[in-house]
């Protein structure tokens, strides 16, 4: 009798066993947020990350505009630079140019209709490549780029061949006073491994004291001015010149 009891206990433990695992493994998962899986994100820039913006797209825009108001080139550069410290519209910088009001619905079409046309040929040489790659990989790509909302909106929207590796969740245009951290911490998962490609480490060190599981690849493409500063040193993780050298230093992190 006593072997019969033992025979239906050991029965009876080897059903629960499977149960039990189960339901510990789904409070496991339940625990750290559900897919446990690790994931990807790559946070991009836009302006002098992936866009070419001040020699690329305006270059050609303010040789133009200089001629047409018949000002020195070198004034007009001071007055982008004072425009995009605003946070760029072309109305501020119609205004510090001191262009007649009545002229600029009429110039701004001009000049906008000037940008979408030669947008597609700014885009650094590669960089569409990279992006392409990590979609192909699964990489979930993030566009965090700051300045006027509405402007960034429109110079991106005016990049089709961007359009299909950017879901729509995950294109933040930030204002100039706002934080591409909060942005990140409010809108993603810091759980993930983040990678953020940009231009200037500024808002880096913010993100860092939310975070351990960020690096940061700096753009710093010939045409640009930027500088390392000390405050880089131990938090860089790679600086890149060409689509190439982006390439091998995402590579490297597999």
């Amino acid at each position: 009798m006593k072997s019969l009891e033992n025979t239906l206990i050991y029965s009876s433990l080897q059903n629960i066993e499977p149960i039990f695992l189960s339901f510990s493994l789904f409070g496991i998962k339940w625990l750290v947020g559900g897919d446990m899986r690790q994931q990807d994100i790559i946070l991009w820039d836009f302006d002098h990350t992936i866009l070419n913006t001040e020699q690329g797209l305006y270059g050609p825009l303010l040789d133009q505009l200089a001629k047409e108001i018949a000002r020195e080139r070198q004034f007009v550069d001071e007055m982008f630079v004072r425009a995009n410290d605003q946070t760029f519209t072309f109305s501020i910088f119609f205004e510090l140019l001191g262009i007649d009001r009545s002229l600029w619905g009429a110039l701004e079409a001009e000049l906008q209709a000037d940008l979408r046309r030669r947008m597609p040929d700014c885009l650094y040489p590669g960089v569409l490549e990279v992006i392409k790659q990590q979609h192909e990989r699964g990489s979930r790509q993030v566009l965090v780029t700051a300045g006027d909302p509405d402007y960034q909106r429109w110079k991106f929207g005016s990049l089709e061949s961007l359009q299909p590796f950017f879901a729509s969740e995950d294109r933040h245009f930030v204002p100039l006073s706002g934080s591409k951290a909060d942005v990140v911490v409010e809108h993603l998962d810091l759980r993930h491994r983040l990678t953020f490609i940009d231009d200037s480490a500024r808002w880096h060190y913010e993100l860092l004291s939310r975070t351990s599981r960020v690096r940061h690849l700096r753009a710093m493409w010939p045409d640009t001015l930027g500088v390392l500063s000390h405050r880089d040193d131990g938090y860089l993780w790679g600086v890149f010149q060409s689509a190439e050298e982006l390439k091998r230093l995402l590579a490297n992190d597999r």
